[in-house]
């Protein structure tokens, strides 16, 4: 009978991994106990641990790897092929995504899992063989040579499964240990796991403790300095203790990780809830459960079509709709959201109020969910992801005003339609029900004016109206739109009472004036004034 191990909640990337640990343990039916602010097991549950580890990344990731998507092209060529339909152009394609210099199976990780292939006694060439199947001119046997290869993978999917998330998932946390390290790369996954972090997780001992003359700096375990391990194979979070011991007081290291919390490290990657090879982490030091269960709502969002740079609001919308009495916990504590991504971690605060700002916006932010507008920079035009960049400033607890400036210059400049800028108009100056009336009357106003002008006045008065919105100028905004009117022979309407003395009042009227002014009259202008995605 193994010794209780006891682990405490830490610091965020620790909790990640406790929660990856946890994971591994429910897929696996491994015992644990959460209790309160820590969890217990029996050590006797790491003896399986590495089969265990691989086992759970398989199924939570292995249905979004490129092997996956070579053997679902194959499938649909397959049932062409059967169903006696032409099937010649899609075995091209799936030819030329799998070789050549920059095919998917011709790659550094694929050429070191066909090492380990052989080392298990296979004598299938895949490297030959693919440039056989290139080479062939018969397009029968092509197919027929084709086939073969994709027999051979489905043989050894477990190693073509685990390259691909190695280097899609798990080297966003850590590297240059177990099957990360160089010198490991042709090894089988589980030989490298298992010396680099079960065993020695399992041949930890709890006695003889006066020869252990160090702690573990997570769960402060006794141990020997032998047994301790650093954190610089962690990125972005460790520094390498064998070679600068200088960053320590009187060059005294005390940053050594015992072989289990070792190993809890190592299940980060499970922590985190991936689309891509970005990740996002929520976490709560109040107890184990609630942090299971904040995490664990998102697992279901897994399995829906989540591109990477909206994966933030799949943890904001568990708060605002699946979770509400999670949310409702909430009205104190913040709640820390940890992304991974672009091989860096930021961390968002969500406090009561943003979440109640968001809450509120529900609607407004929903349409806004799929809007991309494209921004010309010189020759070159990049695409502003309109929801990530209105979620990001209201994380931040900034205002929307410098996001409106962008897309109407943009919008006068080019001529384009923005009329989903009425919903960022909203979110900003629509706190309540006066707000969004004001918000609306302004809007109108726009959107009247524009009938009387030609598409030059139109964007000449654009500039200028903008200018005095950036420069916060209440006076000459007005003075502006009151010439205008005055040249068009036309009374200025009641609705610029509201451009008031209070800044943000004149701002939040001032960008929906505008809003109206560069759209047409209808939702139906949604369609033309961006992309869809």
């Amino acid at each position: 009978m193994g010794n209780t191990i006891t682990l405490r909640l830490g610091d965020a990337l620790y909790n990640a991994g406790l929660v990856g640990f946890i994971r591994v343990c429910d897929i696996s039916n491994l015992k644990y106990v959460p209790k309160e602010d820590h969890l217990t097991f029996n050590q006797d549950i790491l003896k399986n641990f590495t089969q265990n580890y691989l086992d759970a990344l398989i199924k939570i990731y292995g249905h979004e790897t490129i092997y996956k998507e070579i053997v679902k092209k194959y499938e649909m060529i397959q049932d062409l092929y059967e169903q006696k339909r032409d099937y010649i152009k899609s075995m091209e394609d799936l030819i030329k995504y799998i070789s050549g210099s920059t095919g998917k199976m011709e790659r550094a990780s694929y050429k070191a899992a066909y090492s380990i292939i052989k080392e298990r006694g296979e004598q299938y060439d895949f490297i030959s063989e693919l440039k056989k199947i290139k080479k062939e001119k018969e397009q029968e046997q092509q197919y027929e040579k084709l086939s073969r290869l994709l027999k051979h993978m489905r043989k050894y999917e477990d190693v073509f499964i685990l390259k691909d998330i190695t280097y899609t998932k798990i080297d966003k946390f850590w590297g240059n240990v177990a099957f990360l390290n160089s010198q490991n790369n042709k090894s089988e996954f589980f030989n490298a796991y298992e010396k680099t972090f079960t065993y020695p997780a399992v041949s930890l001992e709890s006695d003889e403790k006066s020869k252990k003359n160090i702690n573990c700096c997570q769960c402060e375990t006794p141990m020997k300095k032998s047994q301790g391990s650093g954190l610089s194979w962690i990125n972005d979070l460790g520094i390498d203790i064998n070679r600068k011991q200088s960053n320590y007081w009187e060059f005294n290291v005390d940053t050594y990780l015992c072989p289990v919390c070792y190993l809890v490290y190592s299940c980060m990657p499970l922590g985190f809830h991936m689309k891509g090879t970005a990740g996002v982490f929520v976490n709560d030091n109040e107890s184990v459960e609630q942090l299971i269960t904040l995490n664990r709502g998102m697992e279901s969002e897994r399995e829906q079509q989540v591109n990477e740079s909206n994966l933030l609001y799949q943890v904001i919308n568990q708060f605002i709709q699946e979770n509400k009495i999670l949310a409702s916990k909430y009205q104190v504590n913040n709640i820390q959201v940890i992304r991974r991504e672009d091989n860096r971690y930021s961390v968002n605060i969500l406090s009561k109020n943003i979440l109640s700002r968001i809450r509120k916006n529900k609607e407004q932010l929903e349409k806004l969910y799929r809007i991309s507008f494209p921004i010309s920079e010189g020759k070159n035009t990049i695409y502003l992801n309109i929801y990530r960049e209105v979620i990001d400033r209201i994380l931040s607890g900034k205002n929307l005003y410098d996001l409106m400036y962008e897309i109407i210059y943009e919008a006068a400049k080019e001529h384009k339609k923005i009329f989903f800028v009425q919903h960022i108009v909203m979110i900003q100056g629509g706190t309540d029900k006066k707000g969004e009336i004001r918000m609306n009357t302004m809007k109108n106003a726009g959107q009247a004016l524009r009938t009387m002008m030609d598409e030059e006045k139109i964007r000449g008065l654009s500039f200028r109206l903008l200018n005095c919105l950036k420069t916060q100028n209440q006076h000459d905004f007005l003075d502006t739109v009151l010439r205008q009117y005055i040249g068009l022979n036309r009374p200025l309407p009641e609705a610029f009472m509201y451009i008031s003395k209070e800044n943000d009042k004149f701002l939040d009227a001032g960008y929906a004036f505008l809003v109206g002014l560069n759209s047409g009259n209808s939702d139906r202008n949604n369609q033309s004034e961006g992309e869809n995605k």
